[in-house]
């Protein structure tokens, strides 16, 4: 019986061990249960918080805000390596002003802190690093949880403070490892969201840099256009003085002549023959008419003085105003001025640029061209001009060649100069110049073809001398051929 009885007793202190067991593995459960859902409750917290902070320059700051009642810290701050000193970490967030201006030392952080081991300090003032920081910090803070949130070349650093000894414990320290990747994610995406809006503020920049230089470069094709339309207006206001000039110059020689020959009339004879028959009227009475002769001989003569001295008056009058117009032509003239664009030029090169443009294939190969240039020069002289003045002229020898029959025509093109200036010839064999219009070949107007105008070689001439050269031809007649001379200074 003692036996059963014992039996029994075992058994209920088997049962009451298993049932001791029991609760006590419902009571971990409850707490594993409560942790989990506390976990929970905290992931769904910062999963919140990432996307309540958002674009927030702040961000890092007002995440550590809220997840300060996950690790229970009194402050916390988020590090990173310097840019300027890689010997050191820097405080790149934050939750109070006095952690914010601490530095680290790099080697400490790293060789101490890993991914997997965070580092418990129950008292920081045993730790050196700590002893580096401000007076401040130390009296503030007495224990630490250093967390490496992510290793690699852009490290960083969790570090959560609280004024008690002691504080953290090992629940943190679990905790804190396993909300690292989170805490490191959440990092990587505030930093690449700053990234990206600073990427955007730059496009945007960059946009608005663009479209004030597009606003500016319309402006000043705006201004070009206008300068061009004005420079166009001057240049042909100066080409009409410059013909009104040439004009008013014909009008003066033609009055100078005028003039000279109502001078030159021989009045003086018809007053003296006037005065001989008066003194001889008697030898007239015996003629009814012949009487009168006298009279309207008298009349005559003093009708033209007084109408010649008129004439020679009026002539005077109109040179003075002639003149006074070519003043005012002069001044516009001055004013308006010939603006030399000198640059550097290859003289064979112009030479060959001015062929090209006058001649197309077909007439090269009706033209025999002779080239006689010396050896390759660089001058400094007005490029477009001059390049004119070569097109008319090799222009003006196609076209003098165009009608030869019986033979071909040849075009010589030469280049000489020296340490004074520079010779441009071009040489044909064409129909000629007649020796009596070789004078009149550069007057404005005057021409010898039925297509010309007569403006060519008299431009060409009027810019030769604007340079400070001339330009001069020479022909031995018709059917001769003619050479073009355009001398240059150097």
């Amino acid at each position: 019986m003692n036996s059963t009885l014992e039996f029994s007793t075992l058994e209920q202190q088997n049962n009451t061990e298993h049932l001791r067991e029991a609760l006590l593995d419902l009571e971990r459960s409850k707490q594993l249960e409560e942790e989990t859902r506390i976990e929970s409750e905290y992931i769904l917290a910062c999963l919140n918080a990432l996307s309540r902070v958002g674009l927030d320059r702040n961000a890092l700051r007002i995440l550590l805000e809220e997840l300060q009642p996950l690790f229970e810290y009194d402050e916390a701050c988020v590090l990173v390596p310097d840019p300027e000193d890689p010997e050191h970490f820097i405080v790149t967030a934050s939750t109070h002003e006095c952690l914010q201006a601490s530095r680290w030392p790099t080697h400490w952080i790293q060789s101490r802190i890993t991914v997997d081991t965070p580092l418990l300090a129950f008292n920081v003032k045993a730790l050196p690093m700590w002893q580096m920081q401000t007076e401040a910090m130390q009296r503030s803070v007495s224990s630490a949880l250093h967390l490496a949130l992510r290793p690699g070349p852009q490290p960083a650093y969790l570090i959560c403070t609280h004024p008690q000894v002691g504080f953290f414990s090992h629940k943190h320290s679990k905790r804190a490892i396993r909300f690292a990747p989170m805490l490191a994610q959440a990092l990587i995406n505030i930093e690449t969201t700053k990234e990206l809006a600073n990427i955007n503020q730059r496009l945007q920049q960059e946009v608005e840099e663009r479209r004030k230089a597009q606003t500016k470069l319309v402006e000043v094709q705006e201004e070009l256009i206008a300068t061009a339309r004005q420079a166009g207006k001057a240049e042909i206001a100066t080409n009409v003085v410059h013909n009104v000039g040439n004009v008013l110059n014909s009008v003066n020689v033609g009055s100078e002549a005028l003039q000279r020959q109502l001078k030159g009339m021989p009045l003086s004879y018809l007053r003296r023959m006037a005065d001989m028959v008066a003194e001889h009227q008697s030898f007239l009475s015996d003629h009814e008419k012949m009487k009168l002769l006298p009279s309207v001989l008298e009349k005559l003569t003093h009708k033209m003085e007084r109408q010649n001295q008129i004439c020679c008056d009026e002539l005077t009058t109109l040179q003075t105003h002639v003149e006074h117009i070519a003043n005012i032509v002069k001044l516009q003239q001055a004013s308006a001025g010939y603006q030399e664009v000198r640059e550097e030029v290859e003289l064979t090169a112009l030479m060959e640029s001015a062929l090209t443009l006058s001649l197309n294939d077909s007439a090269e190969k009706d033209i025999v061209i002779e080239k006689h240039y010396e050896s390759p020069l660089h001058c400094s002289l007005d490029k477009h001009q001059v390049l004119q003045i070569l097109v008319n002229l090799i222009s003006n020898a196609k076209q003098a060649m165009a009608k030869l029959s019986g033979r071909r025509g040849c075009l010589s093109l030469d280049i000489e100069y020296n340490a004074d200036q520079i010779l441009f010839k071009i040489k044909d064999n064409g129909e000629g110049i007649a020796i009596e219009n070789i004078e009149k070949i550069f007057i404005h107007g005057y021409t010898t073809r039925e297509e010309g105008h007569g403006f060519g070689l008299h431009g060409s001439a009027l810019n030769a001398k604007q340079m400070g050269g001339t330009l001069t031809v020479a022909s031995a007649g018709h059917d001769q051929g003619a050479e073009f001379t355009l001398m240059l200074p150097r």
